[in-house]
């Protein structure tokens, strides 16, 4: 088939991109820990911001637009407490819930605070298990219109010795009111809870880690528990590995119904327990009973970032954001097909020319395909009185994990046959070239775009179709890339054109 020239002036699926930090005046640091996209494209931030000075952190939310523009910014929090939020939802009243922790007299509680689509304070409420410290990682939203929201609180087992975490759960009406709460653990382990989702009969499934220190085999293990909607357990399932300390870290329903979690792994005890993400991502499939489907793990030179946060796109495709942490902290985007093999991987960096701690938390899926990250960059230009000077770091990215239009995206495939391979001749080339396929070709579709992101040619491909020639003769010279795109992946190219 020959596909002759056509011209379309758009950018690369309409999206934005951009990467900013959030703009906090001296002598604050943060971090945003989480997003919201809204009605109108734009975003709702939680951007936790610490006065090193006076020691006090305000909640603060912020609207931005499309672009990263600021629209508004509001603050909470009362002199002598400080505030860290963690988790924001969309309510089906339109409103938004967020989670965190709340200090006050040196007591940390978790707690839940509900805003309009203005950013005024509608209700917020306090929790705690009678802990000197609680927090709220994970909220949302129940069938019934109430909220259940989970986490940890930390407490002193008899003897005043170290002290150990218990998982902690609450399940509150629409109002913030408690219904029933759950606590789990005792003082010789430590256990957290990190992700909860409602099951279709309204139960619940929490999934995190627990922490033994007096069996060194198996330090950390990743843990399921299954809650009747009464807030009884109804089961707990421990999955361990002799070889590598794991724990999950977010649970989402798949759209197959079955159930996917994220979380990470580490061979090396000196570094896992003082970070438990410190060595590589997972992604586990599992049934409504806790049996596993399928589990993939990944680490290397090539993608050492655990599974921080992740979305399942509608193909059923998954993107995961994380970061590794040696040498030091960097952030990777990536992108798995239905069974959790990897297709693309994107690293990121917002001050390229330092070696930094800067790390992206979590992913959402935008309107316009695209996906939006939020953490916080370090600046160490800003490091002249003794602190580490971290702003809040927002990253609009397009389909493909780039940051600008048309970057070069790291495509991992399987190892292939020979007669498996794209084949692209010549290259460069003058006034034609040749495409040739695999003889099993998945590709639907090939778009074409210049070194601008402006797109030149859209064609259908068919299914039995192995060989395509390019009528280039009008084109200009200079780089072009071809993207290739069949249900579950996005495949780049690049191909020059020569006098």
């Amino acid at each position: 088939m020959t596909i002759a020239l056509l011209v379309a002036n758009q950018w690369i699926y309409g999206q934005s991109y951009f990467s900013k930090l959030l703009d906090t005046p001296y002598p604050y640091v943060g971090a945003i820990w989480g997003s919201m996209e809204t009605p109108d494209s734009g975003f709702i931030l939680m951007h936790t911001s610490l006065d090193i000075f006076q020691d006090t952190n305000k909640i603060n939310i912020v609207k931005i637009d499309k672009n990263g523009a600021k629209v508004w910014a509001k603050s909470y929090g009362a002199e002598g407490t400080a505030h860290e939020q963690y988790e924001i939802i969309r309510t089906k009243d339109s409103c938004y819930v967020f989670c965190g922790l709340e200090w006050k007299n040196d007591t940390a509680s978790s707690f839940l605070f509900k805003i309009n689509e203005h950013g005024d304070s509608i209700w917020m409420k306090t929790f705690n298990s009678g802990s000197y410290l609680c927090l709220f990682g994970n909220v949302i939203e129940t069938s019934d219109g109430g909220f259940l929201a989970t986490g940890g609180c930390e407490k002193t087992p008899p003897g005043g010795s170290d002290p150990f975490r218990q998982n902690y759960t609450v399940k509150t009406d629409g109002l913030g009111n408690i219904l029933w709460q759950l606590t789990r653990g005792d003082y010789s382990t430590h256990e957290n809870s990190f992700g909860i989702v409602e099951t279709p009969d309204h139960e619940y499934l929490q999934a995190g880690n627990v922490r033994n220190p007096y069996i060194d085999d198996f330090y950390v293990y990743s843990q399921l528990v299954r809650i009747k909607n009464n807030g009884q357990v109804a089961w707990v399932k421990n999955y361990i590995d002799s070889d590598y300390y794991q724990g999950f870290f977010d649970i989402q329903k798949a759209l197959d119904g079955n159930y996917l979690i994220a979380g990470g792994w580490a061979n090396d005890e000196d570094i896992f327990p003082s970070d438990p993400y410190g060595g590589g991502g997972t992604l586990t499939k599992v049934d409504e009973n806790g049996s596993v489907l399928w589990f993939k793990r990944y680490g290397d030179e090539i993608y050492d970032a655990e599974c921080y946060d992740f979305v399942e796109l509608p193909d059923s495709s998954i993107v995961t954001i994380g970061f590794s942490h040696q040498p030091w902290e960097r952030s990777t985007l990536v992108k798995f097909n239905s069974e959790g093999e990897i297709i693309w991987t994107h690293p990121y960096l917002y001050n390229t020319e330092f070696e930094t701690n800067e790390a992206l938390f979590e992913v959402i899926h935008t309107k316009d395909n695209g996906f939006l990250m939020t953490g916080y960059a370090h600046n160490p230009m800003l490091d002249t009185i003794g602190f580490s000077i971290g702003k809040g770091w927002i990253l609009k990215v397009d389909s493909l994990g780039c940051p600008v239009p048309m970057c070069v995206t790291s495509t991992i495939d399987p190892i292939r046959e020979e007669n498996e391979v794209i084949k692209i001749f010549p290259n460069p080339f003058q006034n034609e070239f040749q495409i040739k396929l695999p003889i099993d070709n998945k590709y639907e579709k090939i778009n074409i775009y210049d070194a601008t992101a402006r797109l030149i040619i859209s064609a259908d491909l068919k299914s039995k179709e192995d060989h395509l020639t390019i009528d280039a003769s009008n084109m200009n010279n200079g780089l072009y890339f071809i993207e290739f795109i069949s249900k579950t992946e996005r495949m780049m190219k690049k191909i020059i054109k020569i006098e």
